[in-house]
């Protein structure tokens, strides 16, 4: 008898519930919005210019520590100067990956558009010097 009752309370709340309404939708709640890609046009652009700035900057750079001028703000050597310009713009886009995936869309653009700028101005720096 005990175990009726126990199944008649498990069962019969369940069959004795009225349906539930549904849910009222909004119309704006059904559009869904979907977060841009990182990899779009603009990213893809802004990578390419920070990489050809960076690379044409180091080997200015290189090409000057070749000649015997000392580098004023980086390392005395070439290969060190590559990889600290490289670690550089992978901390570059590793902070517009980051800012892009906490929501940041618009400030995910700024980290490799710095890059390129300080990039452009060692170029400029270079050509100043007498570079080629």
């Amino acid at each position: 008898m005990k175990v009726l009752c126990l199944f008649l309370l498990w069962v019969l709340p369940a069959y004795g519930l009225p349906d539930s309404p549904r849910p009222k939708l909004n119309v704006e709640a059904r559009t869904v919005q979907r977060e841009p890609r990182f990899w779009d046009r603009p990213m893809k652009l802004e990578f390419t210019g920070m990489v050809v700035m960076s690379s044409f900057d180091m080997a200015q750079t290189c090409n000057f520590l070749h000649q015997g001028r000392p580098e004023r703000l980086l390392t005395q050597s070439c290969p060190g100067n590559v990889a600290l310009t490289a670690g550089f713009d992978a901390v570059a886009l590793g902070g517009a990956w980051l800012l892009h995936k906490t929501g940041h869309y618009k400030l995910a653009r700024l980290p490799m558009l710095y890059m390129t700028g300080v990039s452009t101005y060692g170029v400029a720096r270079s050509k100043s010097l007498g570079g080629w």
